[in-house]
């Protein structure tokens, strides 16, 4: 009896530990499948260039972060992020993705002495993704003002990985004498870049 009992309390060690070593191996296999998301050379409009590449890890809650920077060289400045995490955390959700990307964002308007003005967000329709829009203005002088707009975007991939991309475009000035608004480098942003990001 004692050996029966031995044997099945080995056995379901065996078992524990092959469920072990298969969940472990599927965890490694779903990393290693979190390549960074990026824009492809031929999709960037004329003026865009890779401006800088970073990779860290362990933060926000994610693992193996990676981060492609995209910044305009004509025109009215622009300048775009994609981020990617690989997540490590079971209670991690799109909540907390959600309300990591409109924090930052809000922290970009702050450093940029941007006074908000319009807020949007909702679900977009391309790869179930969610948005958040972010209009203000900031002050130049007495009479000077220029207007900018925030964008962000991010979904979820089919191997626990997250897309968040945050663009930031300046549409418009006034002075005392003009003014002029050009929403380009905003809608390559919006319409292009991100539509064309690949992993």
């Amino acid at each position: 009896m004692r050996r029966r009992i031995g044997q099945r309390n080995a056995g379901t060690i065996i078992a524990v530990l092959v469920i072990l070593i298969a969940l472990m191996g599927g965890a490694f296999y779903y990393a290693s499948r979190a390549s960074p998301a990026y824009v492809p050379d031929e999709a960037l409009p004329s003026g865009w260039y890779l401006d800088n590449t970073e990779q860290e890890s362990a933060r926000f809650g994610f693992d193996q972060q990676f981060r492609y920077t995209y910044v305009k060289s004509s025109g009215f400045p622009a300048a775009l992020s994609v981020f990617t995490f690989h997540n490590v955390m079971p209670q991690s959700s799109e909540d907390v993705v959600r309300t990591t990307m409109r924090a930052l964002m809000l922290s970009l308007a702050e450093d940029q002495n941007v006074s908000i003005t319009e807020n949007n967000s909702g679900s977009a329709q391309r790869r179930d993704s969610f948005y958040v829009e972010l209009e203000g203005d900031r002050s130049l002088g007495r009479f000077n003002k220029e207007y900018l707009s925030v964008y962000g975007e991010f979904w979820k991939d089919g191997y626990g990985t997250y897309i968040m991309c945050i663009g930031f475009a300046k549409t418009g000035e006034r002075s005392l004498m003009s003014s002029s608004t050009d929403t380009e480098s905003y809608k390559e942003i919006r319409d292009v870049l991100i539509p064309a990001i690949r992993q």
